[in-house]
């Protein structure tokens, strides 16, 4: 093999790795061009890209910009023109190979995120407020309109979770008000139950002076949902004059409750199943 041969061979060489890079460069031209146009694709592509998680999220754009980022990333469908700003500005100037978390988070980024979280604040009070409309305001729903109302955004799981628990909560609530009126017919029996255990003295007393002790007694109040939990209709006294363990709430099923105190305006009567406004 002559000189001219070995020269010509390192050129050709040279000239095809020099011609595949040209290609990858022009493919990877095109693709950033889709992703700045394609913002549903910006978004795939960010869903694939971005390797943080909850905690990573918050800890580097706080809340509730860390949870917009997550709705941002889980949600489907066409986009609201917050949702386009804001995959723009997270994609940075080289959207093919995205920085999430990693670039200085400028002024332009904070304040797209912060459009961002507003929109979903709209989107997920509209649709507490549908559901509301529809099984009413129990407790998933009053939690959720408390945390929109603070400032806060539901987390995807919480928010895609809403309906189900917005309608388990009002077929609970069938329940809760079988026994609220169970209850209500048991209360005056019980006062006048405990009037008859304080003797002559307490029995010249009028009834309501034993509904507040009746109330005591029977009602709890469920820590998750602030809701009172009434006793079911069959329920006694143990052999000791204490109602049993083991009572759950209808709503939650948590069984470790609280005991009943009357709010200071309602004078001693549970007149809601909430407990806030008994």
């Amino acid at each position: 093999m002559t000189l001219l041969q070995c020269l010509r061979d390192a050129r050709r060489s040279y000239d095809e790795r020099l011609e595949r890079e040209q290609a990858t460069r022009g493919a990877e031209d095109d693709q950033r061009a889709r992703l700045r146009a394609d913002p549903v694709a910006l978004r795939e592509h960010l869903r694939q890209r971005t390797r943080l998680g909850r905690y990573e999220l918050l800890e580097r754009f706080g809340n509730p910009n860390a949870q917009a980022i997550e709705l941002l990333l889980h949600a489907d469908g066409i986009l609201a023109h917050s949702e386009r700003a804001a995959l723009r500005a997270l994609a940075g100037e080289d959207p093919l190979h995205p920085r999430v978390g990693e670039q200085p988070i400028v002024d332009s980024v904070s304040g797209a995120l912060t459009q961002l979280a507003e929109h979903y604040r709209d989107v997920q009070r509209a649709r507490a407020g549908e559901l509301a409309a529809a099984h009413g305001e129990g407790p998933a729903l009053r939690g959720a309109l408390c945390e929109l109302g603070g400032g806060g955004l539901l987390q995807a799981a919480a928010f895609a979770e809403l309906e189900r628990r917005a309608a388990g909560d009002k077929r609970a609530s069938v329940l809760q008000a079988r026994w609220r009126e169970a209850y209500t017919d048991r209360r005056e029996r019980e006062a006048r139950r405990l009037a008859r255990q304080k003797g002559l003295a307490a029995r010249l007393l009028a009834v309501d002076a034993f509904l507040e002790q009746a109330d005591r007694l029977w009602l709890r109040v469920c820590p998750s949902c602030r809701e009172i939990v009434y006793p079911q209709p069959e329920e006694q006294l143990d052999e000791v004059g204490l109602v049993p363990a083991g009572r759950a709430c209808p709503l939650c099923a948590r069984r470790d409750l609280d005991s009943w105190q009357p709010a200071p305006t309602a004078g001693g009567s549970p007149t809601a199943d909430h407990a806030g406004q008994a």
